[in-house]
């Protein structure tokens, strides 16, 4: 689902590069967004349409104790994403939407989080920081 277009191109490779640099160097990744999808897709994964997600808030449900509750509204931008079916076979599912669609996952070994919503678009920084806590607390 990524575009075709020579920019486009060029900005797909630069963006493997660095998820690749980043597990080289053992630094840890965060993917936002395109992020995430870059990830899935980088890792073998693919993306589908998605309707209802682009400048709309929405629930979410928590597979995980991370945030320490099992449902959140959180922002959504994009018009792409990852479904259950779709989603890289390294990754562990920690956030759905109510159509199942992935809002966050973890890849099982490596320090590497996606999610679909923006964190850094919320007035409080608390689940970016709970993010990067996990980040650099995995082994």
């Amino acid at each position: 689902m990524f575009e075709k277009s020579k920019i486009s191109t060029s900005r797909l490779k630069v963006e493997s590069l660095l998820i690749n640099f980043s597990i080289v160097k053992k630094i840890p990744l965060l993917g936002v967004c395109r992020g995430m999808q870059l990830i899935n897709h980088y890792f073998g994964g693919s993306l589908s349409k998605i309707k209802g997600h682009m400048r709309k808030s929405h629930n979410i449900y928590l597979k995980d104790n991370l945030f320490l509750k099992d449902r959140m509204i959180v922002n959504s931008y994009h018009n792409f994403g990852v479904k259950k079916i779709n989603v890289a076979k390294k990754f562990k599912i920690l956030a759905v939407d109510s159509n199942n669609n992935i809002e966050m996952f973890e890849h099982e070994q490596k320090k590497i989080i996606g999610v679909m919503w923006h964190p850094e678009r919320e007035k409080n920084y608390k689940k970016l920081e709970l993010i990067f806590k996990r980040l650099v607390k995995k082994k």
